[in-house]
């Protein structure tokens, strides 16, 4: 190469050529700063020179200057659309603006110009997740590793595709193939971790955890992760001491205040934690998910005036973007309904819809016209709702409205106290014909008592709800009842062989209740059963993990929601044997037969 040369005011001389390849060397070598002063010159004059311009992007991107670099690959790619190596920086700077379909764009355009540069499909495996394409997110990372078996990025990438398909066990081997690479990738140590624990592999995702801060001791993912396992196994004072040594690290990491926060509503220490989401509202008060677990945790304390307001803020939240709704009609506020329409529908799970119903009929009152929409499980039991006019299946075609609410904003809307709940004795009605034949398949006179002993597993921290089957043993032992399964979807042969199922005859909630309708009494762990027998005014014994959900309140062996529901609480982490413990010796003392 030609040495470069220069005249008497510092500006180069000689061919374009020669003076880019100068740059070029600059830039090699580390000198950045003269890289893109020889650039600069030659723009002035040649500012037509797509090399110079993408270079001169490379630089302000190692520069940190990244609107400058952006400005630069819009020049470039100006000059040479088709230019892949632009391309793929333009789709960096998009994914890094959080605009991932220009991301996937560029990318694929790039593709397009060179289809066999792993890192391109790295990325834009990225972007695709990001976007909410797990499945397209997974063929991009694959294709990556076929052009690049050894790539440890791209597996730490397909293992976080297999994570948001719920594919556990392919994505543990993706992470470990990503530390097969790299012993030291402490991104994949963590992703390993969270899938281990998604997995159910507690024990192992520990460990995987204690291995990454052996590596790197105040990584904050790491104990962030940490902190979260040690709150779902139950050793609380660990997980709110890790979040506390993330916020001695940096006072404004709201997933540290957020996490501390859930920590403390866990050990039941609401107050504690309204003080940790107020200090973290503080710091960044457009939060919605801070705002609303505040709300959650004043609703718990029975300050339903700013619980429920605080809660509206969920609608805001990423964690409720799936939930939200696009509707044509206006969103109540608190109008008036008169001679107006207005649409009602079903915002989050089974329990939720069934407990907050009775706000239908009451809506119905102050309206010209009233549709629900609920859950197609819930459509037969929710038909004759009062002064409803339709009710309809999620899913099926609405009619149209002059406005619109989600179930869960009435309390809010109708300023709802706790000293004013809509308690309507039996607002929901089993079919009787249907009861009439869960009665007929009864086996004795006993008293008869329905079991519910497991949730839904696909719901978050379900497995502190939910207790083993082996759990209610001494209460099968009692001789003086007949047990009933309303257990749906999980095999009971290895409770007991004497134990009716009619858990596999309820398709519906109509069935449900109809079931529930027969027996005498209804023990649930907190499930949308232990809901259902509350609003049909069944006897409904509710057995509740250490920690309770905000509706159960504090410290209370009633429910203001339900007159017929007695609660029974863990007084230590994961006892179920207590709380069975407490449940059999009420039993022994007779249960009362409803009248007929």
């Amino acid at each position: 190469m030609k040495s470069p040369k220069y005249d008497s005011s510092g500006k180069f001389v000689g061919s374009l050529t020669d003076i880019l390849i100068s740059a070029q060397s600059a830039y090699d070598t580390g000198d950045h700063v003269r890289a893109d002063e020889i650039l600069r010159q030659v723009l002035e004059a040649h500012p037509k020179v797509n090399a110079a311009w993408k270079l001169r992007g490379i630089i302000a991107l190692k520069q940190g200057h990244l609107t400058e670099s952006s400005t630069y690959f819009r020049q470039s790619l100006a000059l040479a659309p088709d230019d892949a190596g632009t391309l793929f920086y333009l789709a960096n700077g998009c994914l890094r603006d959080l605009d991932y379909a220009q991301a996937i764009q560029l990318f694929e355009r790039s593709i397009t110009s060179e289809p066999d540069i792993p890192e391109v499909y790295n990325n834009l495996s990225t972007a695709l997740r990001l976007d909410g394409r797990p499945s397209d997110a997974m063929v991009a990372a694959q294709r990556a590793l076929q052009l690049n078996h050894s790539y440890g990025e791209a597996n730490n990438n397909l293992g976080l595709a297999f994570c948001d398909l719920r594919r556990y066990p392919e994505a543990i081997r993706c992470f470990e193939s990503a530390i097969d690479i790299d012993a030291n990738n402490l991104e994949a140590l963590n992703n390993l971790g969270v899938a281990l624990d998604a997995k159910g592999d507690l024990e192992k995702s520990l460990r995987i955890f204690e291995r990454a801060l052996i590596l790197s001791p105040q990584n904050i993912d790491t104990k962030i992760n940490l902190g979260n396992l040690f709150r779902k196994i139950g050793r609380l004072d660990e997980a709110a001491a890790q979040f506390s040594e993330v916020l001695n690290y940096n006072q404004a990491d709201l997933r540290a205040h957020a996490n501390l926060g859930l920590t403390l509503i866990t050990k039941n220490r609401p107050e504690e934690a309204i003080v940790r989401y107020e200090k973290a509202l503080a710091l960044a008060p457009e939060t919605p998910d801070i705002r609303m677990s505040l709300g959650i945790a004043q609703l718990m304390l029975g300050d339903f005036e700013a619980g429920w307001q605080n809660y509206e803020a969920r609608w805001l939240a990423p964690s409720f973007a799936i939930k939200r709704r696009s509707l044509a009609s206006e969103l109540w506020t608190g109008q008036s309904l008169e001679g107006k329409s207005i649409l009602v529908y079903a915002e989050q799970g089974f329990g939720d819809t069934i407990q907050f119903v009775p706000y239908v009929p009451m809506i119905a009152k102050q309206a010209g016209q009233v549709v629900f929409e609920c859950q197609k499980a819930l459509l037969r039991i929710c038909s004759k709702l009062e002064g409803v006019s339709e009710v309809v299946g999620r899913g099926d075609l609405l009619p149209q409205t002059d406005f619109h609410i989600p179930l869960m904003s009435l309390p809010h809307r109708m300023n709802t106290r706790i000293e004013c709940l809509p308690l309507a004795k039996g607002y929901l009605k089993p079919p009787s014909l249907i009861a009439q034949r869960f009665r007929d398949r009864l086996q004795s006179s006993k008293p008869a008592i329905g079991l519910v002993w497991s949730g839904n597993p696909e719901r978050q921290d379900d497995d502190m709800r939910s207790c083993p089957p082996g759990a209610l043993t001494p209460l099968l032992r009692l001789d003086n009842y007949e047990f009933v399964s309303l257990q749906i979807g999980t095999s009971i042969e290895s409770l007991s062989s004497n134990i009716l199922d009619f858990g596999a005859e309820c398709h519906d909630f109509a069935d449900t209740a109809a079931a529930i309708e027969a027996l005498d009494l209804i023990i649930t762990v907190d499930t949308a059963t232990a809901h259902l027998a509350g609003a049909l005014s069944k006897d409904v014994w509710v057995m509740l993990g250490h920690h309770a959900d905000w509706r159960y309140l504090m410290n209370r062996s009633d429910s203001p929601w339900y007159p017929s529901m007695r609660l029974y609480r863990q007084q230590n982490f994961g006892d179920w044997k207590g709380v069975v413990r407490k449940i059999r010796h009420d039993l022994s003392a007779g249960i009362r037969k409803p009248q007929t």
